[in-house]
């Protein structure tokens, strides 16, 4: 493809010297050809359209100027370049622009799924052992702005979510180097939204890609706008043990219950278990016969009855 462009400005060139007294024109003709091939070729597809809109204000002026005699005949070649290089400089302008980001090609390519993940994601920490385990696979995005917000909060918040915040941080740094992801540090920050969760929608739409996060506000904005959502602890209350009611676990009761005689202990996945009649055996470790299992939005609940 190269030669054939070659070939064809060597053509212009050629014009040019055996057609002198028209050198002006066909100088401008070649310049003109030669930005159009580069613009085609490398650059993106809204600093095309605006550089191509631009040029045709700016002719429409010119057809305009010239009409009443304002611009010189023997001065319209070189007013016509310049023209045509203003309108790359605005094109280009205008193109970098993220407000005016509405073509998909000038979206960066990825190869596989993409998934975003939020400040919430990171600061659980959960996510990076999905990944490794390849649970969770093709692109991984983290927004620079998420990346941002998890820094205000290493530098401002509580001692608590500073170290929540330096774990995200350095879990960041390590998915970086898994090989069973591609991972992505997006720049774009859409600029018409001003909320970070909106902000994330944006991006997802964009890229039609899935977000990762534990936040349940986000979770709801993303439901309203159609956007996918990876919820971590969907997918941890979805991965805990299957217990039916007739079967036996065994567990240690650390407190009372609510009701008299109850007692109240936990699964080594967080899951509870209320023991009625089980008062007596708080501390000791103890057969539980399943009655009942209850799923609730905060989560699975098994009743049971100490095994006589």
């Amino acid at each position: 493809m190269m030669f054939f462009r070659i070939f064809g400005y060597l053509i212009l060139l050629s014009f040019i010297y055996f057609f002198k007294q028209d050198w002006v024109l066909l100088l401008s003709l070649t310049v003109i050809v030669a930005l159009v091939d580069f613009a085609v070729s490398f650059l993106k597809a809204s600093t095309v359209f605006f550089t191509l809109l631009t040029l045709f204000v700016f002719m429409i002026i010119l057809s305009g100027l010239k009409f009443f005699g304002v611009v010189p005949e023997q001065y319209l070649a070189f007013i016509f370049v310049a023209l045509v290089f203003l309108s790359f400089v605005i094109g280009a302008r205008l193109g970098r622009s993220e407000r005016f980001l509405f073509f998909d090609s000038d979206l960066p390519e990825y190869r596989g799924c993409v998934r975003i993940l939020d400040a919430s994601a990171l600061m659980d920490g959960r996510i990076y052992q999905v990944i490794e385990t390849g649970f969770l696979d093709g692109t991984v995005m983290v927004p620079r702005f998420v990346l941002t917000q998890i820094e205000k909060v290493y530098k401002t918040g509580s001692d608590l979510k500073r170290q929540r915040a330096k774990m995200a941080l350095d879990l960041i740094e390590k998915l970086k180097n898994l090989k069973n992801i591609k991972f992505v540090l997006c720049e774009l920050d859409l600029a018409r939204e001003k909320d970070i969760d909106h902000k994330l929608i944006a991006l997802a739409r964009k890229f039609k890609a899935k977000v990762v996060t534990n936040d349940y506000s986000l979770n709801r904005i993303a439901s309203v706008n159609e956007i996918s959502v990876l919820n971590i602890n969907d997918l941890a209350n979805a991965l805990k043990p299957m217990a039916l009611p007739g079967e036996i676990i065994r567990i240690t009761p650390i407190k009372k219950g609510k009701e008299e005689g109850q007692a109240v202990g936990y699964l080594v996945d967080g899951t509870m278990v209320v023991v009625n009649d089980g008062e007596d055996s708080i501390g000791k470790e103890i057969d539980v016969f399943i009655t009942n299992v209850l799923q609730s939005s905060a989560g699975k609940i098994i009743f049971g009855s100490k095994k006589s």
